[in-house]
């Protein structure tokens, strides 16, 4: 199962459903508190997480720490990681700083794109590469 966490779901519906299409099963969860719910909960069923880094902050992080939900994603990320340092995760997203796009660019399980430049086909064709045995 893929677990899609994004707040912006009329922008993903087109996604959503290229990878149901391509027989992926997909989880789309909209809240931060939900998606680290559903992870705990499914966490031997979810292959991939597909994460935007812009989101409301929930209940799981603070105002603060997110710099009012700019970074929520990056705290998701790294909260996933102390985990599961091995769980493939898609970065996808409007931000463009790209001190925070390095950090994610080190991670060999992780792969970073802005929605504007991935087309629905594309990211199902990256996630069928990405789950491909030989990268995990």
């Amino acid at each position: 199962m893929i677990l899609m966490i994004d707040d912006e779901k009329r922008t993903l519906d087109s996604y959503l459903q290229e990878l149901r299409l391509n027989d992926f099963a997909v989880r789309y969860e909209s809240l931060v508190d939900a998606g680290l719910k559903c992870l705990e909960e499914n966490a031997h069923e979810i292959e991939l997480l597909i994460l935007d880094l812009m989101l409301p902050f929930g209940q799981a992080f603070n105002e603060e720490e997110t710099d009012k939900g700019l970074r929520t994603g990056v705290l998701f990320y790294e909260r996933v990681r102390r985990t599961n340092d091995r769980l493939p995760i898609i970065i996808l997203t409007n931000n463009v700083d790209e001190g925070i796009r390095r950090v994610f660019e080190q991670d060999p399980h992780c792969r970073f794109f802005r929605k504007e430049d991935l087309l629905p086909f594309e990211l199902a064709d990256e996630v069928k590469d990405f789950l491909q045995p030989e990268n995990q």
